[in-house]
């Protein structure tokens, strides 16, 4: 019998059965299915996006094609920038977690039997999200921009103002979702995957710029060491200086009582082009000039994330389910 048993093992000279290219096929394939049966999580954001960019897009439509605005809808076309980014940011990352946790627990198992490796489940990983990624990155600007409208520049800048806002919100999107997962590769349980989640959003929310000025939150070196490490910033500057900023085609009627009147104006009322509103609302800190350096941090953001997450897959072990 002991004879028996001893032919019928399974051995192997190579610590996995299959090779690393088979190996990662399979947990592409794996990855994949995972999330088009999880409609909780890739479904609900795709939604979302186009939900949020049709709201917000629609307030703005009847003024989309006006040379000319008040300040309350400049702040208005601010804010709305400003919730779309982070509203679907905390979606990606929160819905992420449950699906990455799930995963995790599988890749314990199937790693001590041989079976996978932390590469082929951080390939399978990246390679499942990038097609939902596009999708949500595309649906939203399309719509959203559209609706809201650009500065009256020829076809060819207004396309690069349109892209670099895909752009900006697909690495925003990408990042939330990103860091999602590392933080479930990091810690124990989903519980505290979620903590970490909610301690990122609440630093996006704050030192992104728009509840607080970009001049406010430079003078304090303890506020000024955030503002310039969350993504938030760099996701929302790169947003917005690619709609509002260099818009010398169109205007802003400032009243006197506005706090900005000494600084723009010398008469009651006076107009502005929208690029000098939004240097005065921006403390003239941002500029449409610096988006190749913020896409550069972004993608940064990104990789090391990545990085971080391999790493912790790879060396920590939480569970042996």
């Amino acid at each position: 019998v002991a004879g028996r048993e001893e032919k019928l093992q399974i051995k192997s000279d190579e610590r996995y059965a299959q090779p690393w290219y088979r190996r990662d096929k399979l947990m592409m394939i794996r990855a994949m299915r995972i999330y088009w049966r999880s409609p909780g999580y890739n479904l609900s954001r795709m939604t979302l996006a186009v939900a949020i960019a049709l709201l917000l897009g629609s307030i703005f439509f009847p003024i989309k094609d006006r040379t000319l605005f008040s300040e309350t809808q400049m702040d208005s076309m601010f804010g709305a920038v400003y919730i779309a980014f982070i509203i679907i940011g905390q979606l990606s990352i929160t819905s992420i977690i449950p699906v990455t946790i799930s995963i995790r627990d599988m890749y314990y198992r199937h790693e001590a039997a041989g079976m996978l490796s932390s590469r082929s489940v951080m390939f399978g990983l990246l390679a499942a999200e990038i097609p939902f990624l596009a999708v949500i990155s595309l649906s939203f600007p399309v719509i959203f921009v559209s609706l809201i409208g650009l500065p009256n520049d020829n076809i060819v800048e207004d396309f690069w103002r349109g892209f670099g806002v895909y752009l900006f919100f697909g690495l925003n999107t990408a990042i939330y979702s990103y860091i999602g997962q590392m933080f479930c590769f990091l810690v124990p349980g989903q519980g505290t995957a979620i903590v970490l989640a909610n301690i990122f959003i609440g630093l996006n929310n704050a030192y992104s710029g728009f509840i607080a000025s970009p001049a406010l939150l430079t003078k304090n070196f303890f506020f000024a060491v955030q503002y310039y490490f969350v993504p938030g910033h760099y996701v929302y500057q790169g947003m917005v200086t690619s709609l509002f900023d260099a818009d010398y085609s169109r205007n802003v009627t400032i009243l006197e009582e506005s706090i900005y009147f000494d600084q723009l104006c010398v008469s009651d009322p006076c107009t502005v082009f929208v690029n000098d509103y939004f240097q005065a609302f921006f403390d003239g800190m941002w500029s449409y000039a610096t988006n190749n350096k913020d896409l550069g941090i972004l993608v940064l953001w990104s990789v090391c994330i990545r990085i971080i997450a391999s790493v912790a897959l790879k060396y920590l072990k939480f569970s042996g389910k």
